[in-house]
């Protein structure tokens, strides 16, 4: 921990343009905390749909858990080896779409969804 008393000082470990016009630099951004909406996190208390989520987010392991100790245990040269690693590979995009799915009912909307930082569908948008 490095304790700043002036602008030259805090500019030792942060650069400039890094740094608040109010502590000395030059980045001008200034920070907006976007209050919660009424009922942004409702679809949480839908315990029905919840579990049915998480069961499908479940089964979707089980499948790439299953899928890929099969893959794990036979010789890379064989005929099968691409087939399982294709289907394997299936597995895993089912398994990102499962836990998207499950995602609204088990996790509390952010700073990140409210400015559209995260979509809907938990695409990125920097």
């Amino acid at each position: 921990v490095h304790f700043a008393q002036s602008t030259a000082e805090l500019q030792k470990f942060i650069a400039p343009e890094n740094l608040s016009v109010e502590y000395g630099g030059s980045n001008s951004y200034k920070y907006q905390y976007v209050l919660p909406r009424a009922g942004e996190n409702a679809k949480m208390a839908d315990v029905t749909a919840r579990n049915t989520a998480m069961a499908a987010r479940l089964a979707a392991c089980d499948r790439l858990e299953a899928v890929t100790r099969k893959w794990a245990g036979i010789d890379s040269a064989t005929s099968s080896s691409q087939t399982l690693s294709d289907e394997r590979a299936a597995a895993a995009d089912d398994l990102v779409v499962a836990s998207r799915a499950m995602d609204k009912f088990v996790r509390a909307r952010t700073l990140y969804h409210r400015t559209g930082v995260i979509s809907d569908d938990l695409t990125i948008h920097w």
